[in-house]
């Protein structure tokens, strides 16, 4: 797997989400959310999973995570990126 391609591609999927706002994001919190094909630029099929729970208490912070792989043996330990928001939080791109 391409690291750096994977890591591009499961940013770019986290950052619709990080663009939400918080409100929109309790309404996922522990929901399935289909799982993505995506094609980089390689040509690499990458499947891409996207969880939101709460990172703690219900009602407090939010956290998204974005798993990547390539169906090889990294299906076993994807590869992972994450961020943390909460109820104050401004929505800020960090990548």
């Amino acid at each position: 797997m391409n690291t750096e391609e994977a890591t591009k591609i499961v940013r770019q999927e986290l950052m619709k989400y990080r663009r939400r706002p918080y409100v929109e994001l309790c309404r996922l919190v522990n929901t399935c959310l289909p799982t993505l094909d995506i094609k980089g630029e390689s040509g690499s099929e990458y499947q891409v999973v996207i969880q939101v729970h709460w990172d703690g208490k219900r009602g407090g912070d939010i956290r998204v995570i974005g798993l990547i792989d390539d169906g090889g043996w990294r299906a076993f330990v994807p590869l992972a990126e994450d961020f943390i928001t909460g109820p104050n939080d401004i929505v800020s791109a960090v990548w």
